[in-house]
């Protein structure tokens, strides 16, 4: 493999669509498209611990873009929990795994899944003059057919000033964020 041999194989052939970065990194709201499973893990705070699953999208213009789910099967309300609960099974059964026990997933269990394609939809969020996105649904990629979504522009209430700094990455938590109208 040669240097300009890009990680998919193909040459790289310096076209301003791969080559230019996008003019933003938040992904439309509504955006069906595959995405391929980076990372999977559980994360543990001061204040508890989530399942993370950073998406690589693998089609739609947002091609390339990240974004990460966080599944809350450990929230300390019986409602949040058992959703959560039912969308780590749900994305599961999406990408075809198969827990070996009946114990929360681990790490190593995690790392089972890493590599594999879902079909997942994405919403955007916005709070205190910040913008973001969200997985909301997954699917098996089979016969799944993505869409592009539509680009939504903050509430007048959360208006995103020019100053404000660039969309949160993967790590960012906005201070005093709840996200009790998040189902996950």
């Amino acid at each position: 493999m040669g240097f300009y041999t890009l990680s998919d194989g193909n040459k790289a052939d310096g076209s301003p669509e791969h080559a230019f970065a996008k003019p933003s990194l938040t992904i439309p709201d509504g955006t069906m498209a595959k995405a391929k499973i980076m990372d999977a893990e559980l994360k543990s705070f001061d204040w508890g611990k989530h399942y993370e699953v950073k998406w690589c999208l693998q089609d739609t213009s947002s091609k390339g873009l990240y974004v990460t789910q966080k599944i809350r099967a450990f929230d300390e309300n019986p409602g949040k929990r058992d959703r959560a609960v039912q969308m780590l099974v749900c994305l599961f059964k999406a990408v075809n795994y198969t827990p070996s026990h009946d114990e929360p997933p681990s790490d190593e269990d995690l790392a089972q899944i890493k590599g594999r394609v879902a079909g997942i939809t994405i919403q955007q969020w916005f709070f205190n003059g910040k913008e973001g996105n969200w997985v909301s649904e997954v699917y098996s990629a089979e016969s799944f057919k993505s869409i592009e979504g539509t680009m939504k522009s903050a509430p007048a209430s959360q208006s995103i000033s020019p100053s404000s700094p660039p969309p949160p990455s993967d790590s960012f938590v906005p201070e005093n964020f709840k996200d009790d109208d998040i189902d996950f």
